[in-house]
């Protein structure tokens, strides 16, 4: 969401941080630590989510 308003923004910089920090936090959990609610959020969610950033760039 962080990097997706920074995008909408313009802020090129901070938004590419946005999405590295995201994917690293992505790639360290493991499915235990992900609650229940957040059980639709994989990697192409995640892909997706980059795909909305860059066209909003």
């Amino acid at each position: 969401m962080e990097a997706h308003g920074l995008a909408l923004a313009k802020d090129t910089r901070d938004c590419l941080a946005a999405l590295r920090e995201s994917e690293e936090a992505f790639a360290a959990a493991t499915e235990r630590e992900r609650p229940d609610w957040l059980g639709y959020f994989d990697g192409a969610y995640l892909a997706a989510k980059f795909g909305h950033c860059f066209r909003d760039l």
